[in-house]
């Protein structure tokens, strides 16, 4: 590992250790799994932390990226959406979610609207409808150069 990788690793956990150091919410789950049904779709998940403070629960996913997505950008978050689902349906409550971005100590929540909720139900049913007839097409981005599946792809 080079030095500066370390040393920015350092920097980062103790900015972590000092924020939690801060925080009053207690951590009710780590790497929560989940299993949820949604509009006929089986989606599994794994979730990065749960918090709660008092009666509110909230979801935290770490993200180690340079950049802060915006508010507006994890509003249409589908894995934020579904964390909503989730924890609604393990805890009874709909959580604040959100993310943690580590590098920047940038922390970005909000509580999902009903509206938004809705969306996802109805774009997971149309995402499933077009896989089970064989009608997707894959979206080429930087990903690709990392994917496992280059050989099956015609992109």
């Amino acid at each position: 590992m080079k030095r500066e990788t370390i040393k920015e690793a350092k920097a980062i956990l103790k900015v972590f250790l000092d924020e939690q150091a801060k925080s009053k919410s207690e951590i009710v789950d780590i790497e929560r799994w989940f299993k949820t049904t949604i509009n006929n779709v089986q989606v599994n998940g794994r979730i990065d932390r749960i918090d709660k403070e008092g009666s509110d629960f909230t979801v935290i996913d770490y993200k180690t990226s340079k950049k802060a997505q915006s508010l507006n950008e994890l509003k249409k978050d589908m894995q934020l959406l579904v964390y909503t689902i989730a924890v609604n349906e393990v805890y009874g409550s709909k959580p604040l979610v959100g993310d943690w971005f580590l590098r920047s100590n940038e922390k970005v929540f909000f509580k999902p609207e009903d509206q938004a909720i809705d969306a996802l139900k109805t774009e997971l049913a149309d995402i499933a409808a077009k896989i089970k007839a064989g009608q997707f097409e894959p979206k080429e981005s930087w990903e690709c150069n990392h994917c496992d599946y280059g050989c099956l792809c015609d992109r």
